[in-house]
């Protein structure tokens, strides 16, 4: 993807393309915030939860309140419930093509993930009990009278939906965190709670046995017909938090609770060493088979793997790490001196043996990786840094907190050694949380929350704010 500001004199046409509050800047360093933006008017709370970066542009998910919001470029959104989905393109200079959210709705609905290739635009997350149209006649239902419905949609890059599947069996509850394209179809994994039979049609059931929370995956074809479906059986709670796919082969991560066994299928079995949180990858082949599991070797804690990558054969994860005692991942990475509440970056090798593991090398306060983007020899996470303290990553690099929540994205190698960390620069008494990264050529894009209509610096001359208390916020940041 191009940058979005290259000189100048190109402010006033940015300025009438709809970009909100662009500073162009000469971003040759990489690590430097390009532009920012957010909602230009209307009094309605949003977010975004998910960025996928194209050839042209990228796209944008996440959840939308009732009202008419708008985000530029004449590109407006009419909620239609308390929460709806949200969905919006952008071109590649940061202006809005299109959106789309529910035209009819008896029930809520928000997206957690977006994947694209070629024309095809794959949304997951949850709808309620009830009724909703997409438009153009996609219409699924909330099936279950409890409280959430996994959903997957499809739209085409002009913003047609295609189809619908949700999830529609006496579950008490289901939802979709995470969507990954591969060869011959589409991957969604998150989880299920119940104890009954779960039928996605096409003959794929599967039977959840305990009254729990089960990591869940999915695979669809192209046209939305279920192919296969696994769950982890164990009688205490799982979940699939992210889903990464890599010649012909599809890796989860997720958590596991307590130091009971788990059952993956195909024989792989795993048990974690905490009583509470393990953290969990998963790596199944195209058709469904279990190939391995794994955790942890030691930790007495709670770990949680919110995101994972794979590039050139290496699986990469990131999270957060909740108390001070020693962590060992197998077959023999150690983290020590932990603060309770840490960010986490892992790096395992085609068998899910970790080469490395990285957090703050020192701080005061809770942070934590919700997202990771690889790209070569390039990882780039982001996330939050809670509170007003000085995070160090080692190799000089350090970001500082200045209000209760604070975004963070930082560069590492692919040895681990941190590179640089940027978050916002003037104390606002507002709190930002960067949720999702994508990386496109020379930029790198994230989606995130404001909450607040205060002016948000990420350098001294680039700014935004959004038109509401809860805000979504997009920024371009030099690779």
């Amino acid at each position: 993807m191009t940058r979005c500001l290259l000189f100048g004199f190109l402010n006033i046409s940015l300025l009438l393309l709809g970009c909100n509050a662009i500073i162009p800047r000469n971003s040759a360093i990489s690590g430097t915030p390009i532009w920012a933006k957010s909602t230009i008017g209307g009094n309605v709370d949003s977010e975004f939860q998910a960025i996928a970066a194209t050839y042209d542009g990228f796209y944008t998910a996440g959840k939308v309140k009732k009202g008419l919001l708008q985000f530029g470029n004449n590109v407006t959104i009419n909620g239609q419930q308390t929460m709806n989905s949200l969905l919006i393109k952008y071109n590649k200079q940061g202006s809005p093509v299109w959106g789309s959210s529910p035209v009819m709705a008896e029930c809520y609905s928000t997206f957690h993930d977006i994947a694209v290739a070629g024309d095809s635009v794959f949304a997951v997350g949850f709808i309620t009990p009830g009724q909703i149209d997409f438009g153009n006649s996609i219409s699924p239902t909330g099936e279950y009278s409890g409280t959430i419905n996994a959903l997957i949609v499809k739209y085409s890059s002009t913003g047609m939906p295609i189809w619908a599947n949700s999830i529609s069996s006496n579950i008490l509850e289901s939802d979709f965190q995470s969507v990954a394209i591969g060869t011959d179809g589409v991957y969604a994994a998150g989880y299920l709670y119940g104890n009954d039979p779960v039928d996605f049609g096409n003959s794929v059931i599967i039977d959840v046995n305990d009254n729990c929370y089960h990591g869940l995956i999915v695979k669809y074809s192209f046209t939305g017909i279920a192919q296969w479906a696994k769950s982890i059986e164990a009688d205490r709670n799982s979940g699939f938090l992210s889903l990464a796919f890599d010649e012909n082969s599809v890796f989860v991560s997720g958590y596991l609770d307590g130091k009971n066994i788990a059952d993956f299928g195909n024989s792989v079995i795993l048990s974690g060493p905490s009583t509470s949180g393990n953290p969990i990858i998963v790596k199944y082949s195209n058709s469904g088979i279990t190939q391995w599991a794994r955790t942890t070797e030691y930790c007495s804690g709670t770990i949680f793997l919110y995101s994972i990558d794979v590039e050139n054969g290496a699986i990469y994860a990131a999270g957060q790490i909740y108390g001070t005692d020693t962590v060992r991942f197998l077959p023999g990475v150690v983290l020590t001196n932990l603060y309770n509440g840490s960010c986490l970056i892992v790096k395992y090798d085609t068998k899910g043996m970790a080469l490395w593991a990285r957090t703050c090398t020192f701080t005061t306060s809770p942070s934590k990786f919700q997202d990771i983007a690889v790209e070569g020899d390039y990882i780039i996470a982001c996330g939050t840094i809670n509170y007003y303290s000085t995070f160090f990553f080692g190799n000089g690099v350090y970001a500082e907190g200045l209000n209760d929540s604070n975004p963070i994205i930082i560069s590492y190698d692919d040895n681990g050694v941190a590179q640089w960390a940027q978050s916002t620069i003037y104390p606002t008494d507002s709190n930002v949380i960067f949720n999702k990264v994508s990386i496109s050529c020379n930029n790198i894009f994230i989606a995130g929350v404001i909450y607040s209509n205060r002016d948000i610096y990420f350098d001294e001359n680039l700014y935004t704010k959004g038109s509401s208390t809860t805000n979504p916020v997009l920024t371009c940041y030099q690779k």
